[in-house]
């Protein structure tokens, strides 16, 4: 492999043999695991790295369903140890290829961030038109590109110590002087970039570093457990919304409104719950607003404010718009359910009409029962779901039968 500029034009290379045979000059070699390419270096080495994660991925999804594994928290610590350590093999080397946060897709575009949004959906068994902030955070999760910053993080204040080899200090150094040569691409340049964007080079521009003593540049320190937090905070901006009511919040950001307001756990009690798998992906689903049967995701009516419960309508009179909140404290259809001795202990964790303190209750399997039978309910009345254990097993029944057999015999 002969190392050339990109857009290189000069002689071609001069032919080669070892004995007769004529050797073959390629665009790029794996050295010590990664990728190393003739003009890009070690930009392709995470696209090779995602295509070994992404066998991974499915061998693991594979076992999971072979051992019966139900838990999302447990999928998720499996992604983490057994698919992500691949894809982040040698992060500090590559990783500043993907450390732009300029937009949304600088941050949620690299291919190992990708993989893990399929896996979630999966996970959560939700649809791609998901909210991929919300599904980061409600399994947990940060967008990879905090992890790979952090890292290199730790690169770069190894590097700049006394006690490190001799030769990744002068690497540094050497490094640092393409950087203020005005190259845009090698490594310091990319990762000190990243650095002043989220505000940890104390107020300095990438162009007053150019213009600073290498030693000084060297001995800049960025802690580890600052970098996350100063990137959450530019993270922030693009899901930033100044209204806190998700029935009026735009619909561009009612999403991360209602996660905010209705949702967001602190201790991640659903990524618990030990519940059959169809409860589970109701549960999950309802966090992240992907229960399409309900009025408030009825596109076709133009106007949010205007999609309210056909079934408050009929019976009370009332518009009221169909969303989660709705379905829980307010729907007429499930008015018996919410003070029943089954299921109104759902309702006595907090004050009433507290949607973070019921959503994040300690029996989760308990509530994603109930919230898979109101869905059932709301698709179709006269459904009865065999493995719900307050349904019956008998035929189809009108709807007002049907409540009456919800209520549960006292115990």
């Amino acid at each position: 492999m002969v190392v050339r500029p990109a857009r290189y034009s000069g002689a071609p290379d001069a032919r080669i043999s070892y004995g007769n045979t004529s050797i073959v000059f390629k665009s790029e070699f794996k050295y010590l695991g990664l990728w190393v390419h003739e003009s890009k270096w070690f930009s392709c080495s995470s696209i090779r790295l995602i295509e070994s994660a992404t066998r991974a991925m499915w061998a693991l999804l594979s076992r999971i369903e072979g051992l019966g594994i139900t838990c999302p928290k447990v999928k998720i610590s499996l992604f983490l140890s057994q698919v992500c350590s691949i894809g982040n093999y040698a992060c500090q080397v590559w990783g500043v290829n993907h450390l732009r946060v300029d937009s949304e897709a600088h941050i949620f575009n690299n291919p190992l961030q990708k993989l893990t949004l399929t896996f979630l959906r999966m996970v959560c068994s939700a649809p791609r038109s998901v909210s991929r902030w919300v599904l980061l955070k409600n399994c947990g999760l940060s967008p990879v590109q905090s992890f790979w910053a952090r890292l290199c993080a730790r690169f770069w204040n190894r590097c700049a110590l006394p006690s490190s080899p001799r030769l990744m200090r002068a690497l540094m150094k050497n490094d640092l002087k393409l950087f203020q040569k005005g190259s845009d691409t090698c490594w310091s340049a990319k990762f000190l970039t990243c650095m002043a964007r989220i505000g940890l080079t104390n107020g300095k521009t990438v162009s007053e570093m150019r213009r600073m003593d290498v030693d000084m540049v060297c001995a800049m320190k960025f802690g580890e457990a600052e970098v996350p937090k100063a990137l959450e905070r530019v993270y922030a901006s693009f899901r930033d919304t100044t209204v806190a009511d998700p029935r009026a919040a735009p619909s561009h950001g009612v999403a991360w409104v209602k996660h905010i307001a209705w949702f967001a756990s602190e201790d991640g009690k659903h990524l618990e719950v030990a519940a059959p798998p169809k409860h589970i992906a109701s549960l999950m689903r309802f966090r992240l607003g992907c229960t399409w049967d309900l009025r408030v995701y009825d596109h076709e009516i133009p106007n949010r404010e205007d999609r309210f419960c056909d079934a408050c309508m009929t019976v009370r009179g009332r518009k009221m718009m169909e969303d989660e909140y709705h379905l829980i404290f307010e729907c007429v259809r499930y008015d018996r359910l919410r003070k029943s001795l089954r299921w109104g202990s759902l309702y006595k964790p907090g004050p009433a009409g507290d949607m973070k303190t019921f959503m994040n209750q300690e029996d989760q399997g308990k509530l994603a029962c109930f919230i898979h039978m109101l869905i059932q309910i709301r698709k179709d009345p006269r459904v009865l779901n065999q493995d719900v254990d307050c349904f019956s097993s008998g035929s189809e029944v009108e709807g007002e039968e049907i409540l009456d057999m919800l209520e549960p015999e006292a115990t």
